[in-house]
């Protein structure tokens, strides 16, 4: 069983057919640590799920300061949503934290089939809920969490994370300086 077949069957019930029009919709890439999956500053075009790996999206501000907006872990789908909606250059980067392996397909095409499947439409929408949901818990956790309790949830979700990207970068998706990040392990780890 395909990743696609079976990430999209754990979601929705889908007909032969439709399972078979979204195997042929994606195609499967292999990226390097480091390398950018979809860049921010043109419009976007594909959407990805991602099965093997740890990714992240980015943007820059003006000073060229990183800020990680998401961490994702397989099994995860993603996109420069808005990018793709409007139509407009994607504001965020996605890259790989880690060696990553992910199926790419066209945007439009799968709206297509959302047109032509009433349950792909469905997959659709259970898709586009989770990205809801993710977003919602990232903000309540930035808006409510100290840095140390979203540290350990993040722990929860990547447990390597340090080993993983750069520590300057685990502060950035925590929203604190580096300075903050060392002595919270400091704090968590000399116990």
């Amino acid at each position: 069983m395909s990743s696609v077949k079976k990430h999209a069957s754990s979601i929705v019930k889908l007909s032969d057919e439709s399972i078979k029009d979204l195997e042929n919709l994606f195609s499967l890439k292999k990226y390097k640590k480091g390398e950018i999956i979809d860049p921010a500053g043109k419009t976007a075009k594909n959407t990805f799920l991602l099965i093997e790996g740890i990714a992240r999206s980015y943007t820059l501000d003006k000073k060229g300061k990183e800020h990680i907006r998401s961490i994702f872990i397989p099994v995860s789908v993603f996109c420069s949503l808005t990018s793709l909606i409007l139509k407009t250059p994607a504001t965020s980067t996605y890259a790989c934290i880690t060696e990553c392996t992910v199926f790419e397909g066209n945007w439009d095409t799968f709206i297509s089939l959302t047109k032509k499947h009433h349950d792909i439409a469905l997959l659709h929408i259970k898709n586009l809920e989770n990205a809801f949901i993710n977003i919602e818990r990232r903000v309540t956790s930035l808006s409510t969490l100290n840095a140390t309790e979203r540290y350990l949830e993040l722990k929860k979700i990547a447990p390597d994370i340090e080993k993983l990207i750069p520590l300057y970068q685990v502060a950035a998706y925590l929203n604190i300086t580096p300075i903050q990040f060392s002595r919270i392990r400091k704090a968590l780890y000399s116990k």
